[in-house]
């Protein structure tokens, strides 16, 4: 990725969007948005990962729900999405794209004290209705990796449709939004604070690329040239949390995505998160979640 995201200009950027992910601003936003306009709204960092708070999958269309439904469908559309991402972070102009299946999505560039600290994504619609003819076109695509085709058919043809006119004002709505949200969040102490916590902040990214590995807090402190006691201290200062409760968390929020929104195997997806035990990741689960990871599954499953 480009220096200018990624380098420590950037950090300040980063830090907010991190606090104003657990304050909940954006979180209404989306559901306002949501509310508004009927379409998803997720939100990417400046490393063009997805937020760990405002997944907004559950607000998908069915066809593009279906379609994350099953392995090459996730994995095709994550890869349509980052590449989006990282074309919007680079060129810090609004985005409007066409997925691997010919849906169009937005990709709206976010500044906080001139860099770009993130984007805010929304889509999964079509500028004409859906026909017979559109649905053949990406047929293979459907076949290649996986989907029921019939079901496929049937959610393509009750894909939204959005006019050019009407996507312009979303857009405009999410900068005046975004911008008005930020300026109140720029008077809060804890985000005026944050922009100084930079060894924090590259620990919780460091911690949030590699929560798959068997990384320990030696791993991390090196990383960000702090000795490990010193990075607890600070963790605990500036999180209130230690290293082993924030890596748990992070890889606790994926398991519960994966158990939402994949039919893998429960002993599969703790592998995955970077949990070596089963055992362990379910008395973790368990002990965060309230419920084991199989009766979370049939709850949502109850609730879908």
């Amino acid at each position: 990725m480009p220096n200018d995201i990624t380098n420590r200009k950037s950090i300040p950027a980063i830090t907010y969007f991190r606090e104003l992910e657990r304050l909940g601003i954006f979180k209404r936003f989306q559901a306002d948005l949501y509310l508004l306009t009927g379409l998803a709204f997720d939100f990417a960092d400046a490393q063009a990962r997805s937020s760990l708070y405002l997944r907004a999958i559950e607000k998908y269309i069915p066809f593009c729900r279906l379609v994350n439904s099953v392995p090459g469908g996730r994995r095709a559309c994550e890869s349509c999405a980052r590449n989006a991402i990282r074309q919007c972070l680079k060129t810090k102009r609004d985005i409007i794209t066409t997925c691997h299946l010919g849906l169009v999505d937005v990709f709206v560039p976010i500044a906080v004290n001139n860099c770009v600290g993130g984007v805010l994504s929304t889509g999964q619609f079509l500028w004409s209705v859906p026909t017979e003819r559109g649905f053949k076109k990406i047929r293979p695509n459907l076949v290649k990796i996986g989907m029921d085709i019939k079901q496929a058919q049937h959610d393509y043809g009750h894909i939204p449709v959005i006019e050019s006119a009407r996507v312009r004002a979303i857009i405009d709505i999410i900068h005046m939004m975004v911008d008005s949200i930020l300026a109140e969040a720029r008077k809060m102490p804890i985000l005026r604070s944050a922009s100084r916590e930079d060894k924090v902040v590259q620990a919780q990214e460091f911690i949030e690329s590699n929560y798959t590995e068997n990384i320990s807090v030696k791993d991390v402190a090196a990383t960000v040239h702090l000795s490990p006691s010193r990075l607890s201290h600070l963790l605990k200062e500036s999180l209130n949390t230690t290293f082993t409760a924030y890596i748990n968390d992070v890889r606790l929020h994926w398991a519960k995505y994966y158990l939402e929104n994949t039919t893998l195997r429960v002993g599969e997806i703790a592998f995955r998160v970077g949990f070596e035990n089963l055992s362990h990741f379910n008395r973790q689960f368990r002990a965060k979640i309230g419920l084991a990871p199989r009766q979370f599954r049939q709850q949502i499953s109850t609730k879908k």
